[in-house]
């Protein structure tokens, strides 16, 4: 099942964000994204998370609007340059060029002015019941997926480094420790010798003055 079979749906969450009511066209996409299978699943996620990080921004929740928009910027990644439609392009360069700024600047302190630019509005150009191009899409999803699998291998890399030079540190502290209560058992030994010269000494001399 695809965006196809919930189309006037995905069209009513189009014309809630629109009309910038974020938190209800995500309410509607989620409903679709539930029911929906291959590479449209992806597609709606990033828009749920448009929807959110927008929700945030007008809440002026920065940190959480600056989260949301991130992910939306790497689900909707593979379906550059159009999909149903609906330039990702665009979307992606406001994203990057209009909001993330404006966010900076808030979490400076600087005063919030909106007017109709700051929200990028979502245009289906055209009706599309066929996807623009699927293939190409789930060749960028396969791209992804080798790209995480490769940075997995690089964070597995890393901890099994951090892991050796742990072992190391624990070895080196271990021996440290060995030696440090070494040196104390010969300390104590030489004291406890010189302690028995020490009480014979003073035995010897009770002897020869008494």
């Amino acid at each position: 099942m695809n965006i196809d079979d919930h189309y006037e749906a995905f069209l009513k969450g189009v014309e809630e964000y629109n009309k910038e009511f974020f938190y209800e066209s995500h309410d509607t996409w989620e409903e679709i994204w539930h029911e929906v299978r291959g590479p449209d699943r992806l597609f709606l996620q990033g828009l749920i998370h448009l929807a959110v990080g927008l929700f945030h921004f007008s809440n002026r929740n920065w940190k959480g609007a600056r989260s949301q928009l991130q992910k939306c910027l790497k689900k909707l990644e593979p379906y550059e340059p159009a999909y149903l439609g609906l330039n990702t392009s665009e979307l992606r360069r406001h994203i990057q060029e209009t909001l993330f700024p404006l966010i900076d600047r808030m979490e400076q302190g600087e005063p919030l002015k909106t007017d109709g630019t700051i929200y990028p509005k979502l245009s289906i150009e055209k009706r599309a019941p066929k996807h623009d191009a699927p293939e190409d899409a789930f060749a960028k999803l396969d791209r992804l997926r080798v790209d995480l699998l490769e940075e997995i291998g690089k964070l597995n890399s890393e901890l099994s480094t951090e892991r050796e030079r742990t072992a190391r540190l624990k070895a080196d502290y271990d021996a440290k420790i060995k030696e440090i209560s070494e040196q104390h058992h010969r300390h104590f030994k030489r004291l406890y010798a010189v302690l028995g010269l020490f009480a014979l000494a003073i035995a010897y001399l009770y002897i020869v003055t008494k």
